[in-house]
């Protein structure tokens, strides 16, 4: 059975839909091009989908969520290794801590941040405990709830205190660690 989906839309809108799409894996890389019939404004599209199946908004939702989650840990990544630099530590180890605090990421899929599991008071990408460091983040000038102040913190307390504060996953960046080597 052929059915045809007609829609009017911008054409910015078109192209994300059909991008939207392709991400999600539901619709071909190169799909046959829809019939456009446009004027200066919008453009009525006349699209076959007798052989696709049109993905779900939930679907959608779950395709940018995962986008958004790799390049957030690509964007703290690239930061952690900068900021090694500027605080003279082991960017692996600093790496490593990371990855098993947080998976290398700030926020929650709700975009809250993440907070910890067992003690809600660990926040962040190093999961750096609010009670025991608030106060002492704030008096040196960090915003452990911003994800740079946070990472800022968690290097300064690595060259300055040592990888103590992160006992608790050590078996697990040590292990990163013994991998990255």
């Amino acid at each position: 059975m052929l059915f045809y989906l007609i829609l009017t839309i911008s054409k910015i809108g078109l192209a994300s839909l059909i991008f939207a799409g392709q991400l999600a894996g539901q619709l071909p890389a190169t799909p046959e091009t829809p019939s456009i019939m446009a004027d200066s404004q919008s453009a009525a599209v006349i699209m076959s989908v007798a052989e696709i199946e049109l993905p779900t908004a939930e679907s959608l939702v779950q395709v940018v969520s995962d986008k958004v989650a790799k390049y957030q840990r690509e964007a703290l990544e690239a930061l952690i290794s900068d900021l090694s630099i500027k605080y003279e530590t082991d960017v692996d180890l600093a790496l490593a801590i990371a990855q098993c605090e947080s998976h290398t990421t700030h926020y929650n899929d709700q975009g809250k941040i993440l907070r910890g599991r067992i003690d809600r008071d660990d926040l962040g990408v190093f999961q750096i405990n609010e009670r025991f460091h608030g106060k002492k983040s704030k008096e040196l000038g960090f915003d452990i709830y911003d994800p740079e102040g946070n990472v800022a913190y968690a290097l300064w307390m690595l060259k300055n205190t040592g990888s103590h504060p992160w006992k608790a996953s050590r078996s697990c960046w040590t292990k990163h660690l013994a991998l990255a080597k």
